[in-house]
């Protein structure tokens, strides 16, 4: 059970991709030629492109599962943050990635299950300083893996 593909990188870089091919409005990185989704290592030349998004783990639980001191129920929330200039494009997004992440997570994310949404933030609003970004608007999912220790 060892070769199990649970671990945060896995749930992380599968849903980074996962948003990259099935949700739609992007825009592209003008360095890398990808589309601007990342982890939380969002490369500066994204700082004037958007709309993008960043994807990262925010909490995780463990829960035993059995007797089996070594068999364990993992539990993550997945927190993607979209980022657009304008709010009716930032909610256009929003429904795209969660539509994507509701519909093709099985294709995307190895040994981990979709558990629930646990819902979105109001959309946040930043217009005083010129470098921040002017909307933004985050989706929270739990995953669940199980979890062996060898």
């Amino acid at each position: 059970m060892s070769d199990l593909d649970n671990t945060n990188k896995d749930l992380i870089t599968g849903v980074v991709s996962l948003l990259r091919n099935e949700a739609s409005g992007w825009s592209v990185n003008s360095k890398y030629n990808v589309p601007n989704v990342w982890t939380k290592d969002v490369p500066k030349s994204t700082n004037d492109e958007f709309p993008r998004a960043v994807v990262d783990i925010i909490a995780g639980d463990e829960e035993e599962l059995s007797i089996d001191l070594d068999t364990r129920l993992y539990v993550a929330t997945l927190r993607v943050v979209i980022f657009a200039d304008d709010g009716s494009s930032l909610e256009d997004l929003k429904d795209s990635s969660d539509e994507a992440i509701r519909n093709h997570w099985d294709s995307y994310t190895g040994d981990w299950t979709i558990r629930e949404s646990e819902g979105e933030s109001e959309v946040s609003e930043d217009t005083d300083v010129e470098e921040m970004l002017r909307y933004n608007k985050m989706l929270d999912y739990n995953f669940e893996t199980i979890k062996v220790s060898d």
